[in-house]
């Protein structure tokens, strides 16, 4: 069988993360392609160390860590992820690292997808060369797809990387339309835009991950997931929002908070089961759009990179800009989500899209 190694971000902290990456595999086995995804060595998911291994422990057994440690809801997440990895990817026996420019990956891949999620910005420590596959194998059909570069200017690191590596891949895409102007130039091909796979999949696909979860809120609530902090106007609109209508506010993203352990499949959960939703979290939003949810999605705060672009054009592509930046009840409450057919329809011409440049592209 045609097998295919996927490349990507490997986060044990990152809900979205970790769901593009169950995404992109759906997609490739729907194709046919058998799919292995490459640990990284920076994970602490990859090698498990004592230590670790102490970590997921605690958080397995979470009445007794709760009792002891300050940590608990961290060590529940760590948990949480693990078992996600162990039950919903199909891992490679090896870290990526452990066999680069081997001959190993020669004699056990067809191809290597790298995508999706922000594995081209390198202004994060954990990203390097290696998401470039510069020492993979001419044998080897090398794609993009759906790659972010998370940025909309490119440092003098970034120019020389691309310069020198990008080159290397027989076809090339991107999740955001920015990120074009600033790669073609270095790329001898057509680079083209495909969504994220987390909405390439559909809604149905997402609804039914949802019903392996065990995620019971007794009350009505408004989720909080932000990245960066909340500002003050944020705050005051949830403030408002709670005395009015007598919600519980989760904040998810808050270690303190009890659900801030929860795993991938109940962040799914959490998101379609909330009356209301505010985040500046891009696969946040996608959910909140796939669910048909009243949202509001606001531009992170600490970013020292422009990354509004992301959300901008996933918005664009449902003419959904009105929910952006909202600090009215009004605006919010008043909301009229997308109807289902509409999306699904966008959707449809997305997934062909990315069916065919995948298939275009990795044919013998």
């Amino acid at each position: 069988m045609y097998r295919v190694g996927i490349v990507t971000i490997e986060d044990c902290y990152n809900f979205g993360n970790r769901l593009q990456n169950l995404a992109m595999q759906k997609l490739l086995n729907d194709l046919g392609y058998e799919v292995h995804t490459f640990h990284r060595n920076y994970s602490a998911l990859a090698h498990i160390s004592g230590k670790m291994y102490l970590k997921i422990l605690l958080g397995k057994y979470q009445k007794i860590s709760r009792f002891f440690l300050k940590k608990a809801f961290v060590y529940q997440r760590f948990y949480n992820f693990y078992l996600f990895n162990k039950r919903h990817i199909n891992w490679d026996k090896y870290t990526l690292e452990d066999v680069y420019g081997k001959l190993y990956l020669e004699k056990n891949y067809n191809a290597f997808v790298v995508g999706s999620d922000q594995v081209w910005n390198f202004e994060f420590d954990f990203n390097t060369k290696e998401n470039l596959l510069e020492q993979i194998s001419s044998n080897i059909k090398k794609i993009s797809v759906a790659v972010s570069i998370g940025i909309t200017k490119l440092s003098g690191k970034e120019i020389e990387l691309f310069k020198k590596y990008l080159n290397n891949f027989d076809a090339v895409s991107v999740r955001e339309e920015s990120a074009i102007p600033l790669l073609q130039q270095y790329y001898k091909g057509e680079i083209i835009q495909i969504k994220d796979p987390t909405l390439l999949v559909g809604r149905s696909y997402w609804e039914d991950m949802i019903q392996n979860s065990r995620l019971r809120v007794k009350e009505q609530y408004i989720l909080l997931f932000f990245l960066g902090p909340l500002s003050d106007t944020v705050t005051m609109l949830c403030d408002e929002l709670e005395k009015l209508y007598g919600l519980q506010v989760i904040q998810l993203n808050d270690v303190q908070n009890s659900y801030y352990g929860i795993g991938p499949i109940d962040f799914l959960k959490i998101i379609h089961d909330a009356e209301y939703i505010l985040t500046d979290s891009f696969h946040c939003s996608v959910f909140s759009i796939l669910f048909g949810k009243k949202f509001g999605i606001y531009n992170r705060n600490t970013d020292e990179m422009d990354s509004s672009n992301r959300t901008d054009e996933l918005l664009e592509l449902f003419k959904m800009k009105c929910v952006k930046n909202i600090y009215s009840v009004s605006e919010l409450i008043e909301q009229v989500p997308q109807n289902e057919k509409h999306i699904d329809m966008i959707l449809e011409s997305e997934r062909e899209k990315v069916n065919k440049f995948i298939k275009d592209n990795l044919k013998y």
